[in-house]
């Protein structure tokens, strides 16, 4: 069987994807994935194939455009044609798909592309890398707010407001863009699909689902909250950790050996796209540097794609890299400072990290991370935005000094006895057997 990967270009998406990827290859399928430039040499380091290929249908979707001021992005905005972009880019999706002729397509939950594939009449299961994006009986994951008992009047009411915020917080975004939503812009590429509105699945956050198209979340349940509801077509794959060794392990296990013997580790890393979430970096490095040069521990920032000389000479006890083999020195810290983006979240917890989560914004799924974080009682979380020097270091003091350690190895155990899993290898199987026999 011919599997086709259509995931987008972040690190927190691709390495849960390569998980399942690896599980289909044993099994003797092949896997190919779309991507674009940037994730190449990411990809074929994993082992696969990859092609060429858009992976956002429209042009708001691209990072690069949440970059800049209030101003520019309208400007950016106002210059696009969302509907010859998202034409232009879905044919050549499609001709990159045709090219391929696979069996069955997984596609990021995150990307719109699931439209066009109503219209090819192409198999395709979402990989949804967040957790369940669906309105239920718990605040969207863009909502910092922690419920601990959802049963109660006050509880269904602060829930059903959350919901009610983040629709008109979108209707307005889309409003400040000056264009038209993803709906309508979908709406009218698609306006020959009958019945489109019947195929859309709007109470979520983020992208609509489509109707009888299977999602496999790639965690466990048990990182959710207890009383989540599962839709009927949702399914958990487990803990989804791409185990492919990482590059700049050596250099990096010589460099921990020349830190002191018995030393606490910090580690903090702001995700991948950073760049794109927060614009401060410089003021919360800056801070981060002058509590640690106050600080016994060691800290050592993975900072991507930030200008490290921007922070001058550092104290011993600070150490700045572009990037880190994260897992391996997983393995060795005391804690980690995350954004909260759900594969870090779910690699600490693997092995047994307490946290500080602070979030960048409330665009994504980070707020609603860092509160199961906290509801399940594996680390604290701040607010980034007004962190000062004295709440930073009393933050780090009170994850550094508490005892997570029994809640990390529960959560870690219900990781690995996961009676909530479902085999992704036999679903995707039965979903393609499934489509050949109606198209027989």
């Amino acid at each position: 069987m011919k599997i086709v990967m259509v995931i987008p270009s972040a690190i927190g998406h691709l390495n849960p994807s390569f998980f399942i990827a690896n599980q289909l290859v044993k099994a003797g399928h092949s896997v190919v994935y779309l991507a674009t430039p940037e994730q190449m040499g990411t990809i074929t380091a994993n082992g696969f194939t990859y092609i060429s290929s858009p992976t956002v249908l429209f042009s708001s979707d691209n990072p690069l455009m949440a970059k800049g001021g209030f101003w520019e992005r309208c400007a950016k905005r106002l210059t696009t044609n969302e509907v010859i972009f998202a034409k232009n880019n879905g044919a050549l999706f499609i001709e990159a798909i045709n090219k391929t002729k696979p069996d069955i397509v997984l596609l990021d939950a995150i990307i719109s592309y699931n439209y066009w594939f109503i219209k090819e009449h192409v198999k395709v299961v979402l990989l949804q890398t967040m957790l369940s994006t669906y309105q239920d009986n718990t605040p969207p994951l863009t909502s910092h707010i922690l419920i601990k008992d959802g049963s109660t009047w006050w509880a269904k009411l602060q829930i059903y407001w959350q919901w009610q915020r983040y629709n008109l917080k979108t209707k307005f975004s889309v409003g400040t863009f000056l264009g038209d939503s993803h709906y309508a812009t979908t709406k009218r590429i698609f306006n020959e699909i009958k019945d489109f509105d019947k195929l859309l699945l709007k109470r979520k956050t983020f992208q609509y689902g489509i109707v009888n198209v299977k999602e496999v979340i790639l965690s466990p349940a048990s990182f959710d909250f207890p009383n989540r509801k599962r839709q009927l077509h949702q399914f958990h794959a487990g803990l989804c950790l791409n185990n492919s060794i990482e590059s700049g392990i050596t250099e990096f296990s010589q460099f921990l050996e020349t830190l002191p013997p018995n030393i606490k580790i910090v580690y903090c890393s702001l995700g991948t796209l950073a760049l794109v979430h927060f614009t401060r970096r410089e003021g919360f490095y800056k801070k981060l540097v002058n509590v640690f040069k106050k600080r016994s521990e060691h800290l050592i920032l993975s900072l991507g794609d930030f200008d490290k000389t921007t922070l001058g000479v550092l104290p011993k006890n600070i150490h700045a890299f572009q990037s880190v083999p994260q897992k391996f020195l997983l393995g060795r810290a005391a804690m980690m400072i995350t954004h909260a983006g759900l594969n870090s979240v779910l690699e600490c917890i693997y092995h047994k990290v307490p946290m500080l989560a602070l979030p960048l914004n409330s665009k994504w799924d980070q707020n609603g991370n860092a509160t199961r974080v906290v509801y399940h009682g594996l680390g604290l979380r701040g607010n980034i935005n007004n962190l000062t020097e004295i709440k930073l270091d009393a933050l780090v003091s009170d994850v550094i000094n508490s005892d997570f350690s029994q809640n990390l190895a529960r959560m870690k155990h219900n990781f690995e006895n996961d009676q909530d899993k479902v085999d992704v290898v036999n679903l995707i199987e039965r979903v393609v057997n499934e489509f050949k026999n109606i198209n027989l």
